[in-house]
């Protein structure tokens, strides 16, 4: 109650208050069912850096290696289907304008899932990419900011 009179207080002397108005719909029950675009694309690139993240680290391990030793893939391979995995459950609450950012992101990790060897850096480049031109679309969209 006490924290509840303090939000309308602050509301009544400032109406556009984006953050008090949260708060006062949160403790109404009305909470928000649906990101923003700017949080939905950050929940999206987040999975996107763990597999790059992974992909850094096979690729240590590639040059560090010794000729007979074989590179362990099995961290990169669960970071992609993870990501994937993350991704698609949270599509309920992800903003609907980012959905061809969300699809780019898994052809994305799709082009990692149909590899038999490791790709190239230009290759994983022109996949990035493509996957970050769609990802500017929207986030410098200005009707989304």
């Amino acid at each position: 109650p006490k924290v509840r009179e303090r939000i309308d207080l602050v509301l009544e002397k400032a109406p556009n208050h984006l953050s008090a108005q949260y708060l006062k719909d949160w403790s109404l029950g009305n909470k928000p069912t649906q990101l923003s675009v700017s949080g939905s694309l950050d929940k999206i690139q987040a999975e996107v850096l763990v597999v790059m993240n992974q992909l850094g680290e096979l690729y240590n391990q590639a040059v560090e290696r010794t000729s007979d030793s074989p590179i362990d893939g099995s961290k990169f391979t669960a970071a992609v289907r993870d990501a994937r995995t993350n991704i698609r459950e949270q599509q309920k609450t992800l903003n609907p304008v980012t959905e061809d950012v969300a699809k780019a992101a898994f052809k994305f990790f799709d082009f990692f899932e149909e590899m038999n060897s490791l790709p190239s850096q230009e290759e994983i480049g022109e996949h990035y990419a493509s996957y970050i031109e769609t990802l500017q679309e929207v986030a410098l969209d200005p009707q989304y900011r």
